[in-house]
């Protein structure tokens, strides 16, 4: 089945509707405006800070103050207009550009700093306090003269975090929210199934300078009642009144939460409001959403190349449309509650084709498969037999297995090889037959592994991924379950060693097509860093710091305990023959490819050295010091990334930069990555330049060697690369 790029036409559960009928009629104006919005949001231009109409300290109901900015058309500041309400914890600087065409079309624009960050006065914790001071926010703009008393709130990653935080008790002045890569629970979204993020959330508090959030945090590992201020439960929801516009990604860091965000409000909402919430999941990374440039380039997301249609290419117009429609009363948007872009892998591998589809609900109506895990290194539907062997798995806390691509904020993110990886002796594989007819897998992958330590705590680390006819074995999706919050989250009970117990594991949720003469893999391993920090092989508290304890991690195939995977099939069948097709078999049949053919890198000042690696759990962000590292390199415009989308300052890469005097440490800048990105050859294994900096393709990573050394380091083993922290590309 051949894939067609979105637009007019029906798709399999829907139709995506041209741009003449996505609110409406386009006018001379609102199209000169729309250009102007998206080419000041845009990073090829240079940032500047606008200048606010008005400043203003607000009080919050504990008299706190927050700092805030507002943006007035033409600077009346006696009429009332709709406003547009941005916070922030990276800063209240807003590109001018941005404020400019917002308040050309008539809106004001209040942008403000968080509790405790920028000029505002508190204490930092992130997203505990955006359930009160949001709303008393509000509250004040619509009681000034220069509003109407009509709010839309827009923003990402914390951003939007803060907004869906504010959701439950904001005034009825809110009407809309548009919410970009983000989650309704910190929780989930910081420590999923009770495992601690190490290169998210440890290396974000590192970058905001917050080391006080951090050290709470990690005392409060377990998702008991001390996290309910940073998420909303079923009562909460249900309170809900606004529109909200929810844009997500199947490789974001918060992919797990989004559908189901969406979900509960839909269905759990106040039924006003019901009718009124949206999702967009594109395969996209963190920041990822924007087609690069023209909008005509590929979208590189980790190592595949997606066509332009993959990007977000309506974002702008979305923006605009949804604002007209909840706050001047326009014409409603005509989108399906749901839009999701359905790919197909190539056989090499390294593209993606993408269609968009759209649906009524996530996920799409479809069959739930479960896959066992048998004994044989086979991956069916049928249930495993009674004798079936179990398998241990070596787990060293102090030597993890790596991490290469996922839904990660700091490191490589996105779709990665996962072929040596799971070669490894610490990694249980199983796989599918191939695949003889295309089929189709839309909604959440969860698993169920029956385990056992050897200590009285150990992870489980379950990753799934598409196996080409070339060899590759890219990853779709991965998720974790800490053995002490095996039975639920709100405590630790610690494992008693040897015995087995169920890991209940969500992956998240992904949309593919597995083509003939693809299989499915799992990958089982006991760790996976830096993406979770290594379980120290004791339920001690982390904030203890445990001394590492080696263990072995035995993972059961038997009817008595099924370990399973669960897909929901939305078209045809998985794959159940005994063997490849003769062509797919002789592709297989070749091994995997050496991990030298990594594209070459411009030869690099050797004086530009970069930060030692960590040593410890806390990962300081790298930042490279020059352009020759591939960052963006020069000062920045005062609170305001290089990269803005929808004139949000995206919030790591803007505290990396602003840390290191506008450098943020990362690969090229988005559509600027080399052909060898998207080359055949495997990329698992980076090749060491001679300033230090480590290159995969487009993507950096610092290890530092000496400044005078003109030779190029070995190519490392699989274990290598976990001592180096992989970063991608300021979001």
């Amino acid at each position: 089945m051949a894939l067609v790029p979105p637009g007019p036409g029906t798709a399999r559960h829907g139709t995506i509707p041209s741009h003449a009928t996505r609110g409406g009629p386009v006018n001379r104006h609102r199209t000169i405006v729309l250009a102007a919005f998206a080419l000041a949001c845009w990073n090829a231009l240079p940032a500047r800070a606008a200048t606010p109409t008005l400043h203003e300290d607000v009080p919050m109901r504990d008299g706190t103050t927050l700092s805030t900015d507002v943006f007035l058309p033409g600077g009346d500041a006696v009429t009332g207009h709709p406003v547009i309400l941005r916070r922030t914890p990276y800063g209240r600087a807003v590109e001018e550009g941005f404020s400019n065409a917002l308040t050309d079309m008539g809106y004001a624009l209040v942008s403000q700093d968080v509790r405790g960050r920028g000029d505002s006065q508190g204490r930092f914790l992130p997203f505990f306090d955006d359930r009160e001071d949001g709303p008393d926010t509000m509250a004040w703009i619509a009681s000034r003269p220069w509003s109407n008393g009509r709010i839309g709130t827009y923003g990402g990653s914390a951003e939007g975090v803060v907004q869906l935080m504010a959701l439950p008790d904001a005034p009825d002045s809110l009407r809309c929210a548009l919410v970009l890569m983000a989650t309704d629970d910190v929780y989930e979204g910081m420590m999923p199934g009770g495992a601690w993020r190490e290169e998210m959330t440890t290396s974000w508090l590192n970058a905001l300078k917050e080391p006080e959030a951090l050290a709470e945090w990690l005392l409060h590992e377990a998702g008991d009642g001390y996290w309910d201020a940073a998420r909303l439960d079923p009562a909460e929801v249900a309170r809900i009144r606004a529109s909200v516009l929810l844009v997500g990604g199947f490789f974001d860091i918060f992919s797990i939460g989004q559908p189901r965000t969406h979900r509960s409000y839909q269905q759990g909402a106040s039924v006003g409001a019901r009718d009124d919430q949206f999702l967009i999941l594109g395969p996209w990374t963190h920041g990822g959403i924007a087609s690069p440039d023209d909008g005509t380039r590929p979208v590189h997301e980790g190592q595949v190349a997606y066509p332009a249609s993959a990007g977000y290419r309506d974002v702008w117009r979305d923006f605009l449309d949804y604002f007209e429609w909840c706050l001047k009363d326009g014409s409603r948007p005509t989108w399906a509650p749901v839009r999701y872009a359905m790919t197909r892998l190539s056989d090499e591998g390294t593209f993606a084709e993408a269609e968009w589809r759209t649906a009524p609900s996530w996920p799409p109506p479809g069959d739930e498969v479960p896959l066992h895990l048998h004994d044989d290194g086979a991956l069916r539907e049928d249930p495993p037999a009674a004798t079936g062997a179990p398998a241990g798995l070596p787990v060293d806390p102090a030597h993890p297995v790596p991490s290469v691509g996922g839904g990660n904020l700091t490191t490589m993110a996105g779709p990665a090889d996962q072929a040596l990886l799971d070669a490894m002796p610490e990694v249980l594989a199983a796989r599918t037959p191939f695949a003889t007819e295309p089929v189709q897998v839309e909604g959440a992958v969860r698993a169920t592994i029956w385990a056992a330590s050897s200590t009285d705590d150990g992870d489980v680390v379950v990753r799934l991924s598409q196996v080409t006819p070339s060899g590759k074995v890219m990853m779709l999706a991965d998720g974790i379950r800490r053995g002490r919050y095996a039975q639920g989250t709100d405590a630790a009970r610690p494992l008693v060693p040897g015995t087995p117990a169920r890991f209940d594991v969500e992956l998240g949720p992904v949309a593919f097509e597995l083509s003939a003469g693809h299989a499915l893999q799992v990958g089982i391993s006991g760790t996976s860093s830096p993406r979770y920090q290594p379980n120290p092989g004791t339920s001690a508290a982390l904030a203890s710091n445990p001394a590492p304890v080696s263990s072995t991690l035995t993972v059961y195939r038997d009817a008595a305990h099924p370990s399973s995977l669960v897909l929901n099939v939305t078209r045809g069948t998985l794959p159940g023959a005994d063997e490849p097709p003769e062509a797919v078999e002789e592709a297989a049949a070749e091994p995997v490819p050496e991990p030298r053919d990594v594209p070459e890198v411009a030869e690099e000042d050797p004086a530009a050295t970069c930060p030692d690696p960590p040593g410890d759990a806390s990962i300081e962000p790298c930042g490279c010091p020059t352009k020759s590292c591939g960052c963006d390199a020069g000062p920045s415009a005062n609170g305001i990334p290089s990269l803005l989308l929808l004139g949000m300052a995206w919030g790591l890469a803007l505290a990396v930069r602003k840390s290191r005097g506008g450098a943020g440490c990362g690969g090229n800048r988005r559509g600027e990555r080399p052909p060898g990105q998207i080359s055949s050859a495997s990329s698992s294994s980076p090749r060491t330049t001679r300033s230090g900096c480590w290159a995969r393709g487009s993507w950096r990573s610092c290890r530092r060697v000496s400044p005078d050394s003109t030779s190029t380091a070995s190519i490392p083993e699989p274990r290598a690369i976990a001592t180096s922290v992989y970063r991608r590309s300021p979001m």
